[in-house]
């Protein structure tokens, strides 16, 4: 998704990037389950990363917020 840029709560702009989603959802994963704890979810992951992006690319925008991507990621 190169150019396109995520709006922090702080309101700097930076660059999308998916390993930042992963990173957050493996860590509140974990602070869930526990650290112990270990399943496989890739394919959940995989499909919370295609809701973001069909969701990035329903917009008309050249940028999405922090908290529309939590929203995109709780529903």
């Amino acid at each position: 998704m190169e150019g396109f840029k995520v709006v922090k709560r702080d309101g700097k702009l930076v660059d999308f990037d998916f390993n930042r989603v992963v990173l957050a959802l493996n860590n509140a994963y974990e602070d869930y389950y526990g650290e112990d704890f270990r399943y496989d979810f890739d394919v959940e992951i995989e499909d919370v990363l295609d809701n973001i992006y069909d969701e990035i690319l329903l917009t008309q925008d050249d940028s999405i917020s922090v908290e529309d991507i939590q929203n995109i990621v709780v529903i």
